[in-house]
């Protein structure tokens, strides 16, 4: 399988079938101005750079492959609803779900252009759901943005044999969790979890292969739940 970091969301590609297995890495690959997905950064997700990340990354040519986006990135900024700056507000939406639907467009023209069908997953947060706790209000609006924009975008492009799934992550170990709780929060989240655990990025990773994948062939507008049973729906 290719992996090619894009800015904001991660392009992979593999051939018809069932994708191999494949090593996840500790932090995804951003360009030269970002961080990894776990981290804070200023991108410059406005303007006329936004639509050209999607037609920058490399596309199969032949109908006899399977092309899947993921798109992962987000940023989290904790404030009290009195606290919460315009900034805030704007880097949230920016990289949580303007970025996300500008790359979900652009890979839908090219899927499109391409004619053989496709995949796009994208990233929420059980928080869409459940609503915002310890400051994450504009964090979960964005979020749930990201469940509204999947469902159009499925509804749109079905047609075009292009399934368009989000993934809604509960406590999943990554960096963002350690530096955005507490160590009470995140023991206080596992106890509640019936499998009294945090996920593994690796776990989640699993989702994406399977919405990926032949057998996902008739999973469409889904938001599929990977919280341990954290929450249950």
């Amino acid at each position: 399988m290719g992996h090619n970091g894009a800015f904001l969301g991660s392009h992979t590609t593999w051939t018809a079938g069932h994708p191999p297995d494949i090593e996840i890495p500790a932090a995804l690959p951003t360009a030269a101005t970002g961080t990894s997905a776990a981290g804070e950064a200023s991108l410059p997700v406005t303007g006329p750079g936004v639509p050209a990340l999607g037609s920058s990354c490399p596309r199969p040519h032949s109908t006899d492959t399977n092309e899947a986006d993921t798109h992962v990135a987000a940023v989290l900024r904790r404030r009290s609803l009195d606290d919460v700056t315009e900034d805030d507000w704007n880097l949230q939406m920016d990289i949580n779900l303007k970025a996300s639907f500008f790359l979900n467009r652009e890979t839908r023209n090219a899927m499109v252009a391409g004619g053989g069908g496709g995949r796009i997953i994208n990233f929420a947060s059980m928080a869409w759901l459940v609503g915002p706790l310890l400051g994450s209000d504009a964090y979960v609006i964005s979020k749930a943005g990201i469940v509204s924009m999947t469902r159009g975008f499925a509804r749109a492009i079905g047609p075009h044999g292009i399934l368009v799934n989000t993934v809604s992550s509960g406590q999943i170990d990554t960096p963002m969790q350690h530096r955005d709780n507490t160590p009470e929060v995140m023991e206080g989240a596992m106890s509640m979890c019936p499998l009294g655990r945090m996920g593994r990025p690796e776990e989640a990773a699993a989702v994406v292969l399977f919405l990926a994948s032949r057998h996902a062939s008739f999973v469409n507008g889904a938001t599929i739940n990977v919280s341990g049973g954290l929450i249950m729906y």
